[in-house]
């Protein structure tokens, strides 16, 4: 269904770090591509400051230990967070965007933006620097606005999985997941 009503957007969460969703951000020759390169696509990325992340950091232990919705019962652990970030430095690294030293580092704002600048490259990216929480009025999963969650069904996750396996070797497509931080 194409929808030519300019006010209607598309908000994603697009988690692209460790190979999910990093088809986004990969030129690829489909039929998407001229929208996803288009000067009215445009990809945010937040960056918070430090300070900002330490409290997202135990905003998600806490909701993690003691969830207050359904929704965040399916929540990624903390510790998924914390391997995130050690992925990302180590990626940085790998590419010459940080030096091997910071590998180790705690949340640095300048090695996050220079990772999502990478990863952004071929695409058309804003950055929003975000040092406040604004309210803890409950939990992010209740949104007061129409939302709608996209899931695949089992028959088109089979179908993608045998469009993969026509399409790449097991070899290829360990590959693939290996390289995702490539673009």
């Amino acid at each position: 269904m194409e929808n030519s009503d300019p006010t209607d957007m598309i908000v994603g969460e697009v988690p692209i770090i460790g190979n999910r969703f990093s088809e986004f951000i990969q030129t690829q020759p489909d039929q998407i591509e001229p929208a996803l390169a288009s000067e009215e696509t445009k990809f945010i990325y937040p960056v918070p400051t430090k300070g900002l992340r330490a409290n997202l950091e135990a905003i998600r232990r806490s909701t993690f230990a003691n969830p207050g919705h359904p929704e965040e019962a399916r929540d990624a652990p903390p510790s998924t967070m914390e391997l995130a970030w050690r992925l990302t430095c180590a990626k940085a690294a790998e590419l010459g965007l940080i030096s091997e030293a910071d590998i180790h580092s705690p949340y640095e704002e300048m090695i996050y933006v220079r990772f999502f600048e990478h990863l952004l490259q071929l695409r058309h990216a804003i950055r929003i620097g975000v040092d406040t929480i604004y309210s803890n009025a409950g939990s992010a999963h209740d949104l007061d606005a129409d939302a709608l969650e996209l899931s695949a069904s089992s028959d088109e996750v089979k179908y993608a999985i045998a469009e993969v396996e026509t399409t790449f070797t097991a070899e290829e497509a360990a590959r693939e997941v290996e390289n995702w931080y490539r673009v």
